[in-house]
């Protein structure tokens, strides 16, 4: 006889009920929940207890079965080997211990394994991290470049981001060598790196201010003699190192990819207790060696030519030739220490198209899929006239942009600890709505007060800024498990791609929207240098616009599970909806598309004034 586990077990299992309900069972049942002893490994004697759905979304209980008393109405109890061998109404899809997702057992933090694939979001670190660090010291005070232009910059850095839904189609379907994700991680350096030698080999332009004391100087203040150290064309030049930038993120981004697939792995191993520590780890990772490249380009490129007051740099092309060694040490830890299961064959490309489709059709892939588009535009909506303000207004240095930059991602890097030790139980809806109302008020007390002269001073400003980091690692991390919960064995790296692909498209449609509603506005660099109340007015109205499609995020959070439990009972459920699947892929292209255009006509000098580049009109 089947005998009755109370609360001190320490196995779970999950299963779904497919055909007619269960006999005895008085209401429908979508899940089942089990916690039997340890001999659920040798599936004897163990028994099966099944719930309402409703009791799976309920707090666990520390004596007796979760979520409520048992009760005849709604709990059956069977023998596993029975249910296993016999032809019974219950198909056992999987078995995990401890409310995993897959077998195998959480991975050890300190095992090759784990750090072989950490190493690979620290190489994904320092890339980005170094991309990002030039965008205001060389695209904008080197070469002078326009707000829309920089904008235009960092929405080009980010289209591997946006990519990712092919790199992770092709690592699914079409293995090299026996191996699904190494290959990948290997060619992805290896086009990073490629890319960072063309760029230290090219000679790169002549700055835009060439003798020190002109910089934030208006042109029509200056003398003849003066505007001889003018470099007008310093933008135009720079159209080639903007697109190299964009092949080398794709690189990385291809290799960041095929180690998100792993991390899908990894992560539905664990237990559900804990079930987002790999995860917490990667990020916390990728964002610890974000940091270090903002420590050298602060201190190597403080000059006047950057905008600072250093009297040594070093150029562009140093700082790309140095980041040729990351790519190689990452891929040769790919290619040396990552450790994959080699495979022979692979699967057939109108199947896993069809399994995909299956999958999109999903209620709760589409509802993910639009939260996380709609809270990413809303969320990182950032106004044109922001990096204007911190160098005319906060008059920030460079080395001071870069230190606080620092400091920004250590306050990330803690709240993912504090995440990954204290809250990966939390309430998503709740915890992200806080997370937005405190973005809300830093982000208007810094530039709200910097504008109208209150407080101009570079400290408070970047300051404030780097308490930013509290909101942004939540939306990130929160957002993040939510992913992992809905992929599937074979299609981690599609599915994963898909959805982290469906945020990551948001971010640059909110540059290009901001460019759209900003280019309204008279905030161009020659209008913020005169600083009168018209001027002050312009960029009042621009932040205002930016803090309210800000708070607007808040109002799609209702399409987020409450927490994992939700996650995949409705996965369970399995309510399909063809029209908002199509009406998802539909989106995703257009919004692709729309966005590689407007970034690349942007930094093209005959095309950057359309409208849709950001700009005011031809």
């Amino acid at each position: 006889m089947p005998r009755r586990i109370r609360g001190d077990a320490h196995a779970f299992l999950h299963t779904s009920v497919i055909s007619r309900s269960v006999p005895k069972l008085r209401r429908p049942v979508d899940s089942m929940l089990v916690r039997s002893p340890e001999n659920v490994r040798q599936r004897t004697n163990t028994t099966v207890i099944l719930f309402h759905p409703d009791d799976l979304l309920a707090p666990p209980s520390h004596e007796g079965l979760p979520g409520r008393k048992t009760s005849d109405d709604y709990v059956t109890m069977l023998d596993v080997d029975t249910c296993i061998q016999d032809d019974t109404d219950i198909l056992f899809n999987e078995y995990v211990l401890d409310g995993a997702l897959r077998p195998g057992g959480a991975l050890s933090l300190g095992s090759t394994e784990a750090l072989s694939l950490l190493a690979q979001y620290a190489g994904v670190g320092l890339m980005f991290g170094v991309f990002d660090a030039l965008s205001y010291p060389v695209f904008q005070n080197y070469l002078h470049m326009e707000g829309y232009q920089t904008q235009s910059y960092r929405v080009l850095m980010g289209m591997g981001w946006i990519s990712k839904i092919f790199f992770g189609f092709v690592s699914d379907c079409f293995p090299l060598f026996g191996y699904h994700r190494r290959p990948y991680m290997i060619l992805g350096w290896l086009i990073c790196g490629a890319m960072c030698l063309v760029m230290a080999i090219t000679p790169f332009p002549s700055p835009y201010y060439g003798r020190a004391g002109l910089a934030g100087t208006p042109l029509a203040n200056l003398s003849t003699a003066d505007r001889r150290f003018i470099n007008d064309t310093a933008a135009d030049h720079g159209t080639t190192f903007v697109l190299c930038t964009m092949v080398a993120s794709m690189g990385y981004v291809m290799a960041d990819c095929a180690s998100d697939a792993l991390l899908v792995d990894y992560a539905q191993r664990e237990p559900v207790a804990i079930r987002g520590r790999i995860q917490t780890a990667a990020y916390l990772t990728r964002e610890s060696f974000f940091a270090l490249p903002m420590v050298l380009v602060g201190l190597c490129m403080n000059d006047y030519k950057y905008g600072g007051h250093f009297s040594w740099s070093v150029g562009p092309n140093v700082v790309y030739g140095v980041f040729v060694l990351p790519c190689a040490v990452a891929a040769y830890v790919a290619s040396i220490w990552l450790v994959e299961k080699h495979i022979d064959g692979r699967k057939r490309v109108r199947d896993y198209v069809h399994d995909l489709w299956l999958l999109l059709q999903q209620s709760l892939v589409t509802r993910l899929c639009a939260f996380l588009f709609f809270q990413t535009l809303c969320f990182n909506y950032t106004s044109t006239v922001n990096m204007p303000i911190e160098k005319l207004f906060a008059k920030v240095q460079p080395l001071t942009d870069t230190l606080f930059y620092v400091v920004y991602q250590i306050v990330r890097v803690l709240t993912m600890l504090c995440v990954g030790r204290f809250m990966l139980e939390w309430p998503w809806r709740p915890t992200l709505a806080g997370g937005t109302l405190l973005l809300l008020l830093l982000d208007g007390t810094m530039l709200y007060a910097t504008t109208w002269g209150v407080v101009r001073n570079e400290v408070f400003y970047r300051g404030l800024g780097a308490l930013e980091g509290i909101p942004s690692a939540l939306v990130l991390l929160f957002g993040g498990y939510a992913i992992v919960e809905v992929a599937g064995s074979g299609n981690e790296g599609l599915v994963f791609a898909l959805l982290t692909s469906c945020s990551n498209i948001g971010m640059p449609l909110g540059v290009v929207l901001s460019k759209s509603i900003d280019a309204h506005f008279a905030v161009s660099l020659d209008d913020l240098a005169r600083d009168d109340d018209s001027v002050k007015w312009q960029v009042t109205y621009a932040l205002a616009c930016a803090s309210a499609v800000k708070a607007l995020s808040m109002a799609f959070l209702f399409l987020l599970p409450p927490q994992k439990a939700t996650v995949q009972l409705l996965k369970q459920r399995g309510h399909v909806n063809q029209t908002a699947a199509i009406l998802v892929l539909t989106l995703f292209s257009i919004f692709y598309v729309l966005n590689l255009v407007g970034a690349i006509l942007a930094v093209n000098p005959s095309t950057w004034c359309l409208r849709i580049a950001g700009g005011k009109g031809c």
